[in-house]
């Protein structure tokens, strides 16, 4: 409130918790326009800052004064970070998916080899069908994840439905 800032100084008001780039003294000394950041906390919250310092100069060249703007950019590097989670995350979970494909595809070249060998019984009905339902539910699971299922996934869901069908007629 008004009664809260009258007869108090300005750092009494805010803190600068932190400032990056050039600042005020830059501009004095060079003469030129300067740019930076500040993270400035204020009773009412902490805030991020661009900063634009722009020499005012007289008509002999010599500086007057310095014109500070501030444009308050907070919302916006808050919504930086949240993206680079996202992209960090959907990295994550794309590494998992891929983890699961190669998963999928080792248990597939796995009843395929032992298809290939003649071993129609128990390995292949049995361990190569779980082995492939596990693989196929790790990979549903991790494409769910990733919130995302694409036209080959569907089309190797497709194969592999077959392929579950292939081994089930088998037995047991």
């Amino acid at each position: 409130t008004e009664e809260q800032v009258i007869n108090r100084r300005v750092n009494e008001i805010l803190k600068y918790r932190s400032q990056s780039g050039q600042g005020v003294l830059d501009t004095i000394r060079s003469r030129q326009a300067s740019h930076g950041e500040a993270v400035v906390e204020f009773p009412t919250g902490v805030y991020i800052f661009e900063r634009y310092n722009i020499p005012l100069l007289d008509h002999e060249g010599n500086l007057d004064s310095v014109l500070t703007v501030y444009n308050n950019v907070t919302e916006q590097r808050q919504r930086e970070e949240q993206i680079r989670e996202l992209m960090e995350r959907a990295k994550k979970e794309s590494e998992r998916l891929a983890e699961s494909a190669e998963a999928l595809g080792n248990a597939l070249d796995h009843v395929g080899q032992d298809r290939a060998n003649g071993a129609g019984d128990g390995i292949v009905g049995r361990g190569g069908r779980r082995q492939v339902q596990h693989a196929v539910f790790q990979l549903d699971f991790n494409a769910g994840r990733l919130g995302q299922r694409q036209s080959a996934l569907r089309a190797l869901d497709a194969q592999l439905a077959t392929l579950i069908l292939e081994l089930d007629a088998l037995g047991p």
